[in-house]
């Protein structure tokens, strides 16, 4: 079975992507695929003149995917395993939902979700009213009067180390004394320090 080398790739968006496929021997013919779709030399795509090393040139976050060879003789075709090619970019869009504000009363829970487009998976912080937590999903409750305030999702790329901040949501906790928040916090687009009250 041909084997297709390196058995991972991890680049950024613009850096080149170069894959070798090692026939056994007595292969004639070499073919590569991405996602099972035959590929040709084309624009930033080319082959080597025996078919047998691909170069992605300036690569895009389009080229990700699974690549692999096909190698073929007189009798017989084989396949490699595919080879995983990541194209890290990102976070972009960082998303809280539901997007808010939330009013909410004193003694419930409220839930929320941070999403991100972001190649590899970017890892999640949230900031502010509820203090400093990690994940993509908050659960704050039992709520009492002074829980309101202003809520950020932090997205982290753990390739590119590049972070992005969600616009921030709004909480605010009513009960027999009226509404809060207290206070409210900053947004900054790619700030890492941790938000809380003025």
């Amino acid at each position: 079975m041909p084997e297709v080398t390196p058995d991972a790739v991890l680049v950024a968006e613009e850096d080149n992507v170069t894959l070798r496929c090692h026939p056994p021997p007595g292969a004639v013919t070499t073919w590569w695929h991405r996602d099972d779709a035959a590929l040709r030399p084309d624009g930033r795509l080319s082959l080597s003149p025996d078919n047998q090393t691909l170069t992605v040139t300036a690569a895009q976050r389009g080229d990700a995917g699974l690549y692999g060879c096909l190698v073929a003789n007189a009798v017989s075709t084989n396949r490699s395993r595919d080879v995983n090619v990541t194209i890290a970019f990102g976070p972009e869009d960082v998303t809280i939902t539901p997007p808010g504000p939330h009013h909410v009363p004193v003694g419930a829970t409220l839930t929320l979700s941070c999403s991100a487009s972001a190649a590899p998976w970017p890892t999640f912080t949230w900031l502010g009213a509820a203090g400093r937590h990690d994940g993509p999903t908050l659960a704050l409750g039992p709520l009492s009067p002074n829980a309101g305030g202003d809520i950020v999702c932090q997205a982290l790329n753990p390739y590119s180390n590049h972070s992005q901040n969600s616009s921030g949501v709004t909480v605010w906790v009513w009960g027999e004394c009226g509404v809060t928040p207290t206070f409210g916090v900053g947004v900054s687009v790619g700030s890492r320090e941790a938000l809380g009250p003025p």
